[in-house]
C-alpha cells in the first residue's frame, strides 16, 4: 500500500534551515520534485506519474516533451532519473524559504559550508528498485558527496549528491 510521503533538500546555513526543493510520493503513487516557487503560478517540478508518464513544468508549460517509462510501483526495476540540477553554495540563503522539518516525513540536510562556490555541486533525484545496488555513481568522474535513501515505499527515493571531478 502506498502512504502519502513528503521529504525535503534542504541547506543549512550558519544555523538557519533553508527548503531548496521537495519531494512527495502521493496516495496515487505520483512523484513530484517541487522547486521553490518565484511566485504562486510558477510552480516549478518534475512529476513521474502512476502511470509511468514523466514530465517537467513551469507556469503549467511543459519544459520538455513528456516521456513515457515504466511505472513506479512494487513492479519497478532498475533505476530512473527523476531530476539533476545544480546545487551552488549561498543558494538557501537566496531562495529564504525557511524549512520546516516536522512537516517532512524525513529531509537531507546539505551543509552549505561544503559546496564548492565556483562550480556548485549536482543534485540528483531518482527511483530506485527495493533492495537494489545503487549504481548510476560508480563513474571516476563523480565523487558522490552525501546521499540520501528515502525507502518508505517501493521504489525508493534516492537524493544524491555529487561533484564532477573531470570530464
Amino acid at each position: 500500500m502506498i502512504h502519502s510521503e513528503k521529504y525535503a533538500i534542504a541547506i543549512e546555513d550558519s544555523g538557519q534551515l533553508f527548503l531548496f526543493l521537495n519531494i512527495q510520493r502521493e496516495l496515487s503513487g505520483d512523484v513530484y520534485v517541487n522547486f521553490n516557487e518565484h511566485h504562486t503560478n510558477h510552480k516549478p517540478h518534475s512529476s513521474y506519474h502512476a502511470s509511468g508518464q514523466y514530465h517537467n513544468k513551469s507556469d503549467n508549460y511543459l519544459l520538455l516533451p513528456k516521456k513515457n517509462l515504466q511505472p513506479p510501483n512494487n513492479q519497478f526495476t532498475g533505476s530512473e532519473n527523476i531530476i539533476t540540477t545544480s546545487i551552488r553554495k549561498g543558494e538557501g540563503r537566496a531562495w529564504n524559504v525557511v524549512c520546516e522539518r516536522k512537516v517532512y516525513t524525513g529531509v537531507m540536510i546539505i551543509m552549505d559550508e561544503i559546496i564548492i562556490p565556483e562550480f556548485g555541486f549536482q543534485l540528483s533525484i531518482d527511483l530506485y528498485e527495493a533492495g537494489s545496488v545503487i549504481g548510476g555513481f560508480t563513474n571516476s568522474s563523480i565523487n558522490v558527496i552525501q546521499q540520501e535513501i528515502f525507502n518508505i515505499e517501493i521504489p525508493q527515493i534516492i537524493a544524491t549528491l555529487y561533484e564532477v571531478v573531470s570530464f
